[in-house]
């Protein structure tokens, strides 16, 4: 009888133990996107920061501030982002121990810039934000690989594949 106690404490507790650490966290990461209004699409880099806070293994809150760092040419004018900035929900599915699937939702605003020779204009939109994909990870070293749309608002659409690199406290 005691040996079957035993064994149903260890089963309990392997089973209340957190798939993924639960604090605060910060990523950085690059992400390749393509922007479009149905006429005229534009690629282009990004580089982010976030910082992050995992409530449980299913819910965590995201900061997120991203730059340009690659444009596209388009009959030599220079078409890029300029500045991302957002905050987003994002929802944890663990598959097993080191393993999820994530989406987020959120809103922020983008900045994006157009530029041939001296001549420079800006344009800006806010919105709401989403995406989907897969994290790994191992001890406070974490990877995300996943889908985002930056913006989908008046007709103009951000969206492309990000990898992202975490460390949680």
């Amino acid at each position: 009888m005691k040996k079957l106690s035993l064994l149903a404490l260890l089963a309990l507790s392997i089973t209340a133990t957190p798939v993924f650490a639960q604090g605060p966290y910060v990523a950085a990461d690059y992400g390749f996107y393509s922007a479009g209004d149905g006429a005229l699409s534009v690629e282009f880099g990004a580089l982010g920061v976030a910082a992050g806070y995992q409530i449980n293994d299913f819910v965590g809150a995201e900061l997120r501030a991203s730059a340009g760092v690659h444009d596209d040419n388009i009959n030599g004018i220079n078409v890029g982002l300029n500045n991302y900035l957002g905050m987003q929900a994002v929802a944890f599915l663990p598959l097993d121990r080191d393993f999820s699937v994530y989406g987020t939702v959120g809103y922020g605003r983008l900045e994006a810039q157009a530029s041939s020779g001296n001549i420079v204009a800006t344009a800006s939109e806010s919105g709401v934000s989403y995406g989907l994909g897969f994290q790994v990870k191992s001890g406070a070293l974490g990877l995300r690989l996943g889908y985002e749309s930056l913006l989908d608002e008046s007709g103009t659409s951000v969206e492309g594949l990000k990898i992202t690199g975490l460390y949680s406290f």
